[in-house]
């Protein structure tokens, strides 16, 4: 009888995990770094109006982690809009009342999950002394003002997206 109720209260459960996915847009065209800071290498660059979805953001909400397709890296936390209340809004203005969680980095263990085929991987001691922070007077973008939707924005989330476009500029 228990397995019973446990295969019925997971069952009952997956509609909550579900709503509990969150998504953000890209207000600009983004950079996808392999980690919390514009020195780290990048992973791809997505347009704007591209939905990813948030797994968490640092403590300040200036970089969060994000996946998109099958990529996973860090984007600026300004960089991205988020719906609240019917409007697309910057990420940082609501992350706490949206309840995005706190994430940290750690580079060995994060690398060694999502970036294995890379071919920055095996020089991963020339990153493993950056901070998780932008490096000081580099430019942060800070989208419009509040209730704003960037271009393209989609309101719900979509099908998977497509694979990654290659050329200039992709890392791959």
């Amino acid at each position: 009888m228990r397995p019973r109720l446990a295969g019925f209260a997971a069952a009952a459960l997956l509609p909550l995990l579900a709503a509990a996915q969150q998504f953000a847009v890209t207000a600009t065209t983004v950079n996808l770094y392999s980690g919390p800071d514009y020195r780290y290498p990048v992973v791809v660059a997505l347009s704007p109006g591209v939905q990813v979805m948030l797994q968490g953001c640092v403590t300040d909400y200036a970089w969060c982690d994000v996946s998109f397709g099958y990529d996973r890296g860090w984007v600026i936390g300004s960089s991205l809009y988020y719906e609240h209340r019917g409007a697309f809004v910057p990420l940082p203005s609501v992350a706490a009342v949206a309840g995005v969680p706190f994430v940290s980095f750690e580079l060995e263990d994060y690398w060694g999950v999502y970036y294995l085929a890379r071919p920055w991987y095996g020089d991963r001691h020339r990153w493993s002394h950056l901070p998780g922070g932008p490096p000081p007077g580099r430019p942060v973008y800070r989208p419009p003002g509040l209730g704003v939707q960037p271009p393209q924005a989609p309101s719900r989330p979509g099908p998977a997206p497509g694979p990654e476009p290659r050329g200039h500029g992709f890392s791959r």
